[in-house]
């Protein structure tokens, strides 16, 4: 077993079986076997690549972007934040961009493995204020916040609406060797709500996801974000395109060596863990948050918007 996985086990026989998402909060947080906190995830050596990793197109058609939304707001100089950084590669090419068009006040990264982060974008940039939390940003931000494959990465419950209507929320227990599902009676309101609103009528039984994070993540930014624009860039559809008959199995998947894996609970922290964003659910809790939505957009039609053709 990996060390991670002892140390699961262990809890479980402490404590009984965990909530499937607090073993998906340590099979990818764990401080020191977490996932995306102890390991390096991304490029060729890694289980996957995303677009800052690859080219700098993205960070600069994002910069564009954020230009024109926060020269509308008449912001500058302006703040910028990136949520969940990784190396800083997207505000590696988001920062020269913003710094021309309007001037950069502060740069904040934030991203659980902080040590990891760089010290500056360039010479020319304020230096970035590293983070692990939310928490730790000032309350007066006027500028974007963005985050590019983090909500996907953010821990998920899971249930299934059974045929006869009631919902069970998945346990994670360790028998015989191995991680194992079971499936209790919950009766949690907000997934109630969740199932109720988004979900098809059929097929009557159901799994899914509920991603019980994505209100707090929004929130917290809310509580922070004076005056400015929020923008997330995931895998995801709107719910009508998310979540239909055909994907009644719900869409969590595991991630190793730039293939899917064979099971989600197959030696934690050495593997990805990911679900599909439902968006409607996003932009839903950011309008309770406060925020007005602007605009939901494929990426591809971002990118063309905003200068891909001619960077």
């Amino acid at each position: 077993m990996t060390p991670l996985a002892e140390i699961l086990a262990a809890r479980i026989a402490a404590e009984g079986p965990l909530p499937f998402e607090s073993f998906m909060e340590t099979a990818l947080y764990d401080p020191a076997h977490g996932y995306y906190t102890a390991g390096k995830p991304f490029g060729p050596a890694g289980d996957f690549y995303t677009g800052p990793s690859v080219s700098g197109a993205l960070g600069r058609a994002l910069g564009r972007y954020l230009a024109g939304q926060l020269a509308a707001l008449a912001i500058s100089p302006a703040d910028l934040v990136e949520l969940g950084a990784g190396d800083g590669s997207l505000s590696a090419a988001v920062a020269p961009v913003l710094a021309m068009a309007v001037g950069l006040r502060r740069l904040h990264l934030v991203d659980r493995n902080s040590g990891r982060l760089p010290g500056t974008l360039g010479e020319s940039l304020p230096p970035v204020q590293r983070t692990s939390s939310l928490d730790q940003l000032p309350p007066d931000l006027a500028g974007s916040v963005y985050a590019n494959e983090l909500l996907d990465a953010l821990p998920v419950a899971r249930y299934e609406r059974s045929r006869k209507g009631f919902l069970r929320k998945c346990w994670v227990d360790f028998q015989a060797g191995r991680f194992v599902e079971t499936w209790r009676v919950d009766a949690d309101p907000a997934a109630k709500d969740y199932a109720r609103q988004y979900l098809p009528a059929k097929p009557v039984s159901y799994e899914f996801e509920h991603p019980f994070r994505i209100p707090k993540q929004l929130a917290q930014i809310g509580g922070r974000l004076r005056q400015g624009c929020l923008v997330f860039i995931d895998y995801g559809d709107r719910a009508a395109g998310l979540l239909t008959e055909e994907r009644a199995g719900g869409t969590l998947r595991a991630f190793r060596r730039h293939r899917v894996s064979g099971t989600i609970l197959d030696q934690p922290g050495t593997q990805d863990l990911t679900a599909d964003v439902n968006f409607d659910f996003v932009t839903d809790c950011a309008r309770e948050a406060g925020f007005e939505v602007a605009a939901y957009r494929t990426q591809g039609q971002f990118l063309a918007e905003n200068g891909l053709l001619e960077d």
